[in-house]
């Protein structure tokens, strides 16, 4: 994993497939790939020397806070790294609880996170930027302890995993493939992102039917189903409670408020995966809502209606 690493250190953030197969493992490209870290950017049937993949930075971010077991509560996933700590969520219950910071590059960043007055649990990217010094201070249990990734990931059965410990969704091996595949969860499809927006006032996303959105943003027009924006069930690719969420905000043109999600907390809570799961298909990292308010709920910061208005438009 060590390669990997490198490159987000390096802050690249689109690399060709063969210098990919070249800095990693198969296991670990395999494994990657498998958590949507690594997704191909490449037309389909681009020749293979000439294809590029893209490291997605919020699928990196879902996956440290899976493994660390952390609660976000409310944080947008961020959709770059900067040379500033980042916070991405909180792990540990009652006395143990500390704030789970990633620093992705940087001294001065490292410098500030390892003189917090808050318990932390900080991930750095490389341990070789860690003196003897700072990692006798930060041992595990400390105040602010620091893990590096390069040395606490690893790949097991196929995941990614902290060292240590089991992969986060083992699986018994069965006595052949069919049985395998029946007792093997399938993961969710894999993001099909749209290009050309930069700003979210500049998106407009209306309903075709239950399953489908035409988005218009970058001066083109494009098709997406619940499978394509991530909000269909890895198992049997059925609509999640997101996708609802969202077909209710194109019927609300935009607004919504209502009960039918549950209580307020729950509502939010939706909300925020819905916001995840807008910045990873747009790669926007702005908030594509506008803050709660009491009077008018939650607003959308982009177009969205019930039907699309009747004009010629080019699908992308």
């Amino acid at each position: 994993m060590r390669g990997f690493w490198a490159l987000i250190e390096r802050a690249v953030a689109l690399v060709r497939s063969a210098e990919l197969a070249a800095l990693l493992e198969p296991e670990e490209l395999a494994a990657l790939r498998a958590e949507h870290v690594i997704q191909p950017s490449s037309p389909p049937g681009t020749a293979k020397h000439e294809a590029f993949e893209e490291i997605s930075t919020p699928d990196l971010v879902r996956l440290l806070r899976r493994l660390y077991g952390a609660d976000p509560r409310g944080l947008t996933t961020p959709g770059s790294f900067t040379a500033q700590p980042q916070n991405l969520g909180w792990c540990g219950k009652g006395a143990d609880e500390r704030e789970l910071v990633l620093v992705a590059r940087g001294s001065l960043a490292r410098s500030t996170a390892i003189h917090s007055r808050r318990r932390s649990l900080i991930l750095v990217v490389s341990g070789r930027t860690l003196s003897d010094a700072e990692r006798k201070r930060h041992a595990p249990g400390a105040f602010l302890e620091v893990h590096a990734l390069d040395e606490v990931l690893r790949v097991s059965n196929g995941r990614i995993v902290l060292a240590g410990s089991q992969p986060v969704a083992p699986t018994d091996a069965p006595s052949n493939s069919r049985a395998r595949a029946k007792k093997e969860p399938k993961s969710p499809p894999p993001i099909l992102p749209v290009p050309g927006a930069t700003r979210w006032n500049l998106v407009a996303m209306y309903l075709l039917n239950e399953r489908t959105v035409r988005i218009d943003c970058g001066g083109r027009s494009y098709r997406r189903t619940h499978i394509d924006m991530g909000m269909a069930h890895g198992s049997h690719r059925r609509k999640t409670k997101v996708w609802e969420l969202f077909v209710a905000f194109c019927d609300g043109h935009g607004y919504l408020q209502t009960a039918r999600f549950g209580s307020q907390g729950a509502t939010k809570n939706l909300v925020s995966r819905l916001r995840d799961a807008l910045q990873a298909v747009f790669r926007i990292e702005d908030d594509p809502f506008f803050e709660y308010s009491r009077g008018t709920g939650w607003r959308t910061r982009f177009v969205a209606g019930a039907r699309p208005p009747e004009d010629r438009w080019e699908e992308g």
